[in-house]
């Protein structure tokens, strides 16, 4: 299975946007800090929208640009 693509926006960020269409199951690279790490989605995600890095509880804040 071809690894889908999402980027991080600011270091601080904990979040990334996808830059292509995800679907549940596929592996997500993520390049961060001059490295990069892959993530499952639990779901599907079109293209633009967020990905959570972490989980973030509810009412937590999500930080995208810093």
């Amino acid at each position: 299975m071809a690894e889908k693509r999402a980027l991080v926006m600011h270091p601080k960020d904990n979040v990334a946007t996808a830059i292509e269409e995800i679907q549940s199951g596929d592996p997500v690279r993520i390049p961060q800090g001059g490295q990069s790490y892959i993530l499952t989605a639990t779901e599907a995600i079109p293209f633009g929208f967020k990905i959570a890095l972490d989980e973030i509880p509810p009412g937590g804040l999500i930080i995208k640009y810093g």
